[in-house]
């Protein structure tokens, strides 16, 4: 698969429109419970990853927006993609991953529709590393 070049104007236009509707559909299931768990668990492993950033290196994305970005991915990988987890994983994969399968599992037809009429290629394109200059 050849990446296409999304501006950053781009990039957050697909990444906010994907967000609020799966937010929208997570806040409707389990008294919003999901959506606020789901949102505060990618939060909490962003301000731990961030850390570690250098000193002097600023961040091209607020956390707001790198939790956004990781919502949608996540979600993307395991509806879309098909991506799997087994017990063996929970060593090694972020707790974001487990919570965004079972949500793919559990809310699959309500989750996957918000990804209908929607490039898979330019989000896939979406760059953390690009978004962060």
């Amino acid at each position: 698969m050849e990446k296409i070049a999304l501006s950053k104007k781009e990039s957050f236009k697909i990444i906010n429109e994907v967000y609020f509707k799966l937010a929208r559909i997570l806040e409707a299931v389990h008294y919003g419970r999901y959506h606020k768990e789901y949102y505060s668990i990618i939060q909490q492993e962003e301000k731990e990853h961030r850390r570690f950033c250098p000193e002097g290196v600023t961040c091209g994305l607020t956390l707001s927006e790198a939790v956004k970005l990781f919502y949608i991915q996540t979600l993307f990988e395991y509806l879309i993609e098909g991506r799997t987890l087994s017990s063996k994983d929970y060593l090694h994969v972020r707790k974001s991953h487990f919570f965004a399968c079972s949500l793919a599992e559990n809310y699959k037809e309500e989750l996957t529709s918000c990804f209908s009429r929607l490039d898979f290629d330019k989000i896939r394109s979406i760059d953390y590393a690009v978004l962060m200059q």
